[in-house]
Parts: structure tokens; sequence; C-alpha cells
């Protein structure tokens, strides 16, 4: 859950055993650690009862550096409980509190706010949030988390469709992990931008970028990566027609994805099967049998067509 500007090394007994004495800063402290021993132990709904007890402290006594850890506290133990919506308020309070106490660590509950926000969908809001970590970051020199911060910019410009921002974004965070030597991220930041040409249906550049990204998963054996561009690999092939390729590129695809474990991943096999779909048609072959497996998956995955 993170702790900080504060550690305890008392245990929870002694915490308890010490709370009835204790008044301002250190109940509030102490609410603070009871609710992380809660958290770490999985009693989430615990957790929030502290985190909400240790905010109402820390607000009573106007500490603002106890009542951005404490609001941070509720955010986390909301989302836990599944409450995202409710996480994403207390952060945003969170970050408010680190600003008006100048806290450093405003910049760690910035970006948990921001994946908070995307994962809601909150694309434009998220941005915001982005942005100004990478502002900091590009201020302090540090580039390798800027890097990170332009990468999950240029998503949330893809996911809103703007997928020529997102490739200038994903290209310049590219540059600066390919100046500091960052060999895996400089190929994820390939893939993203293949996969933004792919939205564009631009198969020879997607490829191109496919290409470079494959070789480097292959190099680090990470199945999981590969599966996801030779998915993509096949895509681009079919924007290019070239739907014989794009074939054995989508079948080695499935292949891996299902043989990656329990449980499998059955959307990306929907999705790789519907492009195998498509290129069969193509060719005029039968896509009978593979039309109804996905009728029978997309039945509960409900997968929206912009999304096949």
């Amino acid at each position: 859950m993170g702790d900080h500007g504060h550690e305890s090394s008392k245990s929870e007994k002694e915490i308890w055993e010490s709370l009835p004495n204790l008044v301002g800063t250190e109940k509030g402290r102490a609410l603070y650690d009871l609710s992380n021993c809660a958290f770490e132990n999985g009693n989430f709904l615990r957790s929030l009862t502290f985190a909400e007890s240790a905010r109402d402290t820390f607000l009573e006594i106007d500490d603002k550096e106890g009542l951005a850890n404490s609001y941070a506290s509720v955010a986390y133990s909301h989302n836990s409980l599944k409450q995202t919506s409710l996480a994403i308020e207390q952060m945003s309070l969170a970050v408010k509190s680190c600003e008006e106490g100048e806290l450093p660590y405003v910049w760690d509950f910035r970006r948990r706010l921001a994946t908070w926000l995307q994962n809601e969908e909150r694309y434009e809001e998220s941005l915001i949030e982005i942005e100004a970590c990478l502002e900091h970051e590009l201020y302090e020199g540090c580039e390798v988390q800027a890097g990170f911060d332009l990468s999950a910019y240029a998503h949330g410009l893809c996911e809103l469709n703007r997928c020529e921002e997102a490739i200038e974004k994903y290209r310049k965070g590219r540059e600066l992990f390919k100046k500091n030597t960052e060999v895996f991220r400089v190929a994820e930041d390939d893939y993203f931008i293949g996969r933004c040409y792919n939205h564009l249906k631009n198969g020879f550049e997607a490829e191109f970028f496919i290409l470079k990204a494959l070789d480097a998963f292959e190099c680090a054996g990470h199945l999981n990566r590969k599966a996801q561009a030779l998915s993509q690999l096949g895509r681009a092939l079919i924007h290019q027609n070239r739907f014989q390729e794009a074939l054995v590129h989508l079948e080695e695809s499935r292949s891996i994805v299902q043989s990656l474990g329990v449980p499998v991943n059955l959307r990306a096999v929907f999705v790789i099967q519907r492009n195998m779909i498509r290129a069969l048609k193509a060719l005029e072959q039968d896509t009978s049998v593979l039309e109804r497996r996905n009728s029978v998956l997309n039945e509960t995955l409900g997968i929206p067509e912009e999304d096949k």
C-alpha cells in the first residue's frame, strides 16, 4: 500500500495497547499503522475503517503529510474492495494534500491515480495526471521514468483513437529508453507503435515495427509478448492482403496462448481467431468451425465489434 514519510517498528499488539493514550498526530499515525497491518493481512474492510479514522484525525489537526497518506490508504483499501470510483475520489484528495504540503511523493500518487482512471476508461482525466508527471520527470532529468510516462500517455491517446499522436509519444519514449539501454522497453514501444499503425490500417509500417519487437521478445524468451506480437503481425499482413502468411503467424500466436497455462486467455484466442477468419474468407476457405467456436466464446465474453 505504501508508507511515505513514516515507518513504524511496533507490532500490531503494541500499537493497540498504546492507542488509548495517544492524541493528535501520534493517534493518527497509530491508526494509519493499524490500517497498514490489516491491508497486509488482506483484511481490506478493516484496513478501510482504520484508514478513515486516521484521515479524520489528521483532518482535525490539519496535518498535510498524515492526511495525504491516510487519504491514499483509504484509496488503496477501496480499490482492493473493487470500489474504484471511491478509490479515485480519495486518491485525488491525496494528490491535493500532497500539493498543499509540497510533498515529494505526489508523483507516486498521481501515477496510481492515472492508472485507475485508465482502468475506468476515463482517459482524458488520466492524461492530465500523466502529463504533470511527465513534465516533472523531464525537468528532473529522470529519463527512464519519463519514458514510462510517455508510454502511458500514448496508451491513453490510443484508447481515444488518437493514434497519430500516440505514435509520436511512443517514439519519444522509445528514444529515451534507447538512450538508457532499456532494450525490452524499446521493444515494447516498437510493439505499441506497430499496433497503432494496425489501428490505422497501415500494414507496411505496422509490420516493420512489430518485426523489431518480435525479435527482441524472442531473444528475451518472453512467450506472452511473442504471442501478442505474432497476433499483431498477422493483422499487419492482412492489411497488406498477404493472407496465407498472416495465417501462419496467427496460428503460431494461438498455439502459444493456449500453451501458456491455465486459465487460457480466451479473449486473446477469440481475437486471434477473428483475424484467422478474415484471412480464410479472403482465401475463400471454410470458416464454419472457427466461427462456431468464436460464437461460443463471445456469448460470454461479449467483446464489442470495435475490439474484435
